[in-house]
């Protein structure tokens, strides 16, 4: 199975080279990223300039300890759209990848940061190009430091769960695109085993910018602020409460934005999934 992998925190960001390292032990990878960090450049495409896509050279090269072969890696100047879409016509033009999976994000992509996302921005390329795709991010905190190691294996438990319910469905179906949040956590016996499919919350307003100081005052500088916080209220079944509630929030995910009725009896091959971490994974795959 051929897997692209995207991000939008960058080539040298941690929790893409853990989730390439662990997604490779069973699947074959083809890494696409961009050389700078991306972060909020949703489905940004670069237009009236050219693009870069480079080998990474050998000192960036990923190579498994258990494999003697390193994975195929490229950096892209250009935003995270760019490298799915460069990496779906160019590296994968005559057999497309089976899944295009962007991630892992060190920060959480909830509610209406799915919008602005450069991650979910990404897998949203993949899905428009009719691949199934998934963001996958890592909620983090302040205070911790964290080990996307354990965020990895989590993920490939999820992944390959999903990747045989999908095959054992027979037919082939329609592509879909998921975005998926695990709860920050702080060691491995604090590891979320409980996952649940939601739908979109609704933070509260975005803090205002911020006003750096300038003695110009003809040119004014300000710093956009961060997200806006949970809301008072978390309403069940969004990916907010499932969060809060640290649980993995999984959120099935479309392209068309506008409001309408349901106009046929088409079902999500997702509505009747099921998953329990709690059997799938053992303590022992963590290492400290």
């Amino acid at each position: 199975m051929k897997i692209l992998l995207v991000n939008d925190d960058g080539y040298k960001a941690d929790s893409l080279r853990r989730l390439a390292i662990e997604l490779s032990a069973d699947y074959d990878v083809t890494i696409v990223a961009p050389v700078s960090n991306c972060s909020g450049f949703s489905n940004a495409i670069t237009i009236h300039k050219p693009v870069n896509i480079c080998r990474l050279e050998k000192n960036e090269e990923l190579t498994p300890a258990n494999s003697g072969k390193s994975i195929l890696g490229f950096k892209l100047n250009g935003t995270p759209v760019d490298c799915a879409y460069i990496g779906l016509n160019t590296l994968f033009s005559d057999f497309p990848p089976d899944f295009v999976i962007s991630g892992i994000n060190e920060g959480e992509n909830l509610a209406e940061d799915t919008l602005y996302s450069g991650t979910v921005g990404g897998a949203m390329e993949g899905f428009l190009s009719g691949i199934p795709s998934i963001a996958v991010s890592q909620q983090v905190t302040k205070k911790n430091h964290h080990n996307f190691s354990y965020s990895a294996i989590i993920f490939k438990k999820i992944f390959k769960k999903i990747i045989d319910d999908y095959q054992v469905s027979g037919a082939k179906r329609n592509p879909f695109l998921l975005n998926i949040n695990i709860p920050y956590f702080f060691s491995k016996i604090d590891l979320p085993n409980e996952v649940e499919f939601t739908h979109l919350g609704r933070r509260k307003r975005s803090k205002p910018p911020q006003r750096l100081g300038s003695t110009d005052e003809t040119c004014k500088s300000y710093l956009i602020g961060p997200h806006g916080d949970f809301p008072d209220f978390l309403e069940p079944g969004t990916d907010l409460f499932v969060i809060k509630e640290k649980k993995i929030s999984i959120t099935e995910m479309t392209v068309d934005l506008s409001l309408r009725t349901k106009v046929n009896n088409d079902t999500s091959f997702f509505e009747n999934f099921s998953l329990d971490l709690t059997d799938l994974i053992s303590l022992d795959e963590f290492s400290d």
